[in-house]
């Protein structure tokens, strides 16, 4: 699949397309019960048996040991140091989108730190929880038929972001 997705650079290197990669994955063939829906960002939407509906995103493992150490390296009140590690031990990866309008758009790929994101998430505390709830609710009722630039990603990272550099406990913010 990634041969099929290699192209020159100009200058004689082979680059890794983003575009031809992810056009390698909508090439594929499905069974007739799948209808592929138009791409979303790094994602192939599709809907199975007109039920399940799924947004894939193909992506390749990425080695960036440096990124990863300088963030387990940051002062942080949260999360604990055992799941710094796991999340460090997790990686990254590329997904095939780049920067819109950009003029290489088409060799730009993604960095995603989706699985050790998972994580993060999963190690919240209750009340950390409960914020990132309310905050999606809001972002997606109210926030959304107005102002489609706040995404989930954004919300999220708000949420980790505060989990990171606040201390977050149930009897300081709920009292009664």
């Amino acid at each position: 699949m990634e041969y099929n997705a290699l192209c020159d650079d100009g200058y004689g290197r082979g680059l890794l397309s983003s575009d031809l990669y992810f056009n390698q994955w909508l090439n594929l063939t499905y069974k007739e019960d799948i209808v592929q829906h138009e791409r979303a960002g790094p994602s192939t939407p599709r809907t199975e048996d007109g039920i399940s509906h799924q947004d894939l995103v193909h992506t390749l493992h990425f080695y960036c040991p440096s990124i990863l150490i300088g963030w387990a390296a940051r002062h942080r009140n949260w999360p604990s140091p055992d799941v710094v590690q796991e999340v460090v031990s997790l990686g990254a990866f590329v997904s095939p989108v780049g920067v819109k309008g950009s003029d290489n758009e088409h060799v730009e790929w993604r960095m995603c730190f989706n699985a050790g994101e998972n994580v993060l998430v999963n190690n919240l505390t209750e009340t950390q929880m409960k914020l990132y709830v309310l905050l999606k609710m809001e972002k997606k009722d109210v926030l959304k038929p107005r102002k489609k630039e706040v995404t989930s990603f954004t919300v999220k990272n708000i949420v980790l972001w505060i989990a990171r550099s606040h201390c977050f406990m149930k009897e300081v913010y709920f009292t009664g």
